[in-house]
């Protein structure tokens, strides 16, 4: 899997009970936003997962690691030190192991081929490119053999394609393939792409409050859409 989350994987996501009630239902005030998509695209691939090591890379205030089965061995990777307009209290989350690292650090913490599953949302994108080799040689050392890794990753398209879409997405494919990570899927999508209306995407209410977090951003939400890239990788 490498694509742009559809309109008809979230909804098929929220038509999945289970999801849908692990994620508050109706009461959860972000149906609106990019988050929400990312967190019912991503819940509906990992809850049925039973009996297993899960890591959440960068986790925070992790609405996926409760709602998976009590079954699991979870535990939540993040400094909360607020990276990425990120949290910076680390929530009580019972029968969760919290982990003040990074993935790139190479905490010894993190055992070589432990988890069966690693995922994120919303994290990559705020990796500075520099420290993205060590985030994949890491991802891949703690990741067991046939182990999955499934991430969301904020993009911003707009009614062209652009070269630096372009680039990013190159590397995403590329990097995490030098290290046996490798999609579950022929990706589908190439590295030239616009956005498309079947995209699911932030609101522009929404985009406005993340303007007011990250004001130099504005121009370009005015001008794309707030989408998310979604892959799922599987270790050789």
């Amino acid at each position: 899997m490498f694509n742009v989350i559809r309109k008809t994987e979230y909804w098929d996501a929220l038509d999945n009970p289970a999801v849908f009630r692990k994620l508050g239902g109706f009461t959860l005030k972000a149906l609106d936003g990019l988050k929400h998509i990312q967190d019912a695209w991503t819940l509906n691939r990992v809850h049925h997962v039973k009996n297993a090591r899960v890591l959440e890379i960068g986790g925070g205030l992790s609405r996926v690691l409760p709602a998976m089965d009590e079954s699991n061995e979870r535990w939540n990777l993040d400094e909360f030190l607020g990276a990425g307009n990120g949290v910076l209290e680390a929530p009580d989350m019972p029968g969760i192991r919290l982990l003040r690292k990074t993935m790139g650090s190479f905490a010894q913490e993190l055992e070589d081929a432990y988890f069966d599953l690693a995922f994120s949302i919303s994290v990559i994108e705020h990796i500075p490119h520099k420290a993205l080799d060590d985030f994949w040689r890491d991802h891949a050392r703690i990741l067991a053999p046939g182990g999955l890794a499934v991430h969301t990753i904020d993009l911003y398209l707009g009614d062209e394609p652009d070269s630096g879409v372009a680039g990013r997405l190159k590397f995403y494919k590329e990097m995490p393939a030098r290290y046996g990570l490798v999609p579950v899927d022929v990706p589908a999508i190439g590295e030239r792409i616009a956005f498309e209306c079947d995209m699911a995407s932030n609101s522009d209410w929404g985009m406005w409050r993340w303007n007011k977090n990250v004001p130099a951003l504005r121009d370009t939400r005015a001008a794309c859409q707030s989408v998310s890239l979604g892959m799922v990788l599987r270790k050789a």
